[in-house]
């Protein structure tokens, strides 16, 4: 199985790990994902240790499941495409959305989707 580094903000239990693996993955539970500080820097800062680990997931022949804080993705697909440097490939889960008793929403996985180079542009 190819390994699917947790990019993500949160760690992934043991149904996620079996639904990756139906799609052919080893997911990695603990999450590698990058936090945001405050502020234009904290941005700035986060991108360059993202398009990093971008770039070491790439090298090490694994793929990435992404989410979390949507700008910096944005902004670290495109540094990482102005830089020229190459992606790795990118997966995130397909999940539906459950409101619970409270009114709390929780996110279940159900699928994996690719976010290829068609969407992305050339890599």
């Amino acid at each position: 199985m190819k390994p699917l580094w947790n990019l993500t903000l949160h760690e992934h239990g043991p149904r996620e790990i079996m639904l990756a693996a139906s799609f052919g993955f080893a997911l990695g539970p603990a999450m590698r994902g990058v936090e945001v500080p405050r502020g234009q820097g904290g941005l700035e800062s986060a991108v360059e240790r993202l398009v990093a680990t971008l770039c070491a997931c790439e090298a090490a022949g694994a793929a990435a499941l992404i989410g979390g804080h949507t700008g910096l993705w944005v902004a670290a697909i495109m540094a990482v495409q102005k830089r020229s440097l190459t992606l790795p490939e990118l997966y995130c889960f397909e999940t539906r959305r459950l409101q619970d008793e409270n009114g709390r929403f929780r996110f279940e996985a159900e699928g994996l989707l690719g976010v290829g180079p068609g969407l992305l542009g050339n890599r």
